[in-house]
């Protein structure tokens, strides 16, 4: 009984994720635009309130990354901490004043997704590109 309430759970977990908005829907040409028109408009409403200013709650300070070259040298720190958090639900927390509908949520990880896979896909073409030694 505990498995299969055990797998229930990562199904619905899964799910939660499995709507229309995925990374592969992202093309690279448009993860710049999409950061100006979508990401950082989430940001500023969703995260900078707190992660923001002088006084970032959890020492985490996005001010940062209000710019899309700064995330990508940011990517490791996205990746760790701000699409587990966001895809987890964990933020923005549960007593933030506001908190994203679930589709734009799905749209913002999407994102990161394709960033990330991007710049993976940008890396191994410049190191099978590199003379060997």
């Amino acid at each position: 009984m505990l498995k299969a309430t055990a797998i229930a759970g990562i199904v619905v977990l899964l799910g939660a994720f499995s709507g229309s908005a995925k990374a592969a829907d992202v093309a690279p040409e448009d993860l710049e635009p999409r950061f100006h028109d979508m990401v950082r408009p989430f940001m500023e409403t969703y995260c900078l309130g707190c992660h923001g200013g002088d006084l970032p709650r959890g020492h985490f300070f996005m001010d940062p990354y209000r710019d899309f070259g700064k995330v990508v040298e940011g990517l490791p720190i996205w990746q760790e901490f701000i699409l587990k958090r966001v895809s987890k639900r964990e933020m923005p927390p549960k007593d933030a004043e506001k908190r994203p509908p679930l589709e734009d949520r799905r749209k913002f990880v999407a994102w990161i997704e394709a960033l990330i896979e991007h710049e993976a896909a940008k890396k191994a073409s410049a190191e099978a590109a590199a003379p060997a030694q």
